[in-house]
């Protein structure tokens, strides 16, 4: 063995001309490496954060307006998102009770105002009757005395009681005379 070498002479730039390319490709895979990691970070804040966000605020804005029948979203996730959705749950459940005990409290007055109002209604009816059936009483009574022509004290008593229970002036009579005088033939 002999060893022989050789020799030659190249230029800089051609002898590092694979070490440069190696590095401008690496510099291009790493630029389009970190605009796909940004890319995805966009798209990910924007579908993970931004979006939940506004369909939260949606749902507040819906429930302000007064329809408690909004779905609240994000409600399922265990982060921040889920558990700022689970107090608007508690908001909106509140709403509803709040509204649903108004109500129940409207339809139980109501509904005592419409006892009340049966009850005098039903008090009045009894006491037309009663006064219906007291007329009714001393007409009889009356008749029967004018069929009999006798005149008792008691029958002067109703005649006496009936006009001034209208308001007019009771008759006047004679309490003295003899029963017998009393009666006609």
């Amino acid at each position: 063995g002999i060893t022989w070498g050789l020799i030659t002479e190249v230029g800089v730039a051609e002898a590092l001309a694979g070490v440069t390319t190696l590095r401008n490709v690496a510099t291009l895979i790493t630029c389009l490496v970190a605009v796909l990691v940004a890319l995805v970070g966009v798209f990910a804040s924007r579908n993970l954060i931004t979006h939940p966000v506004e369909q939260m605020l949606n749902a507040m804005g819906q429930l302000a307006g007064g329809d408690k029948t909004t779905t609240i979203p994000c409600t399922g996730q265990d982060d921040e998102l889920g558990d700022m959705a689970k107090a608007v749950e508690v908001f909106k459940q509140s709403i509803i009770k709040t509204e649903q005990l108004a109500e129940d409290e409207t339809r139980a007055r109501n509904e005592r105002l419409e006892q009340e109002r049966q009850s005098t209604a039903e008090r009045e009816r009894q006491a037309a009757e009663r006064t219906s059936e007291q007329v009714r009483q001393r007409k009889e009574a009356a008749t029967r005395s004018a069929r009999t022509n006798i005149r008792t004290p008691e029958i002067d008593r109703v005649y006496g009681e009936a006009p001034a229970a209208v308001g007019g002036q009771a008759p006047q009579h004679d309490h003295t005379a003899p029963a017998t005088t009393r009666l006609r033939e």
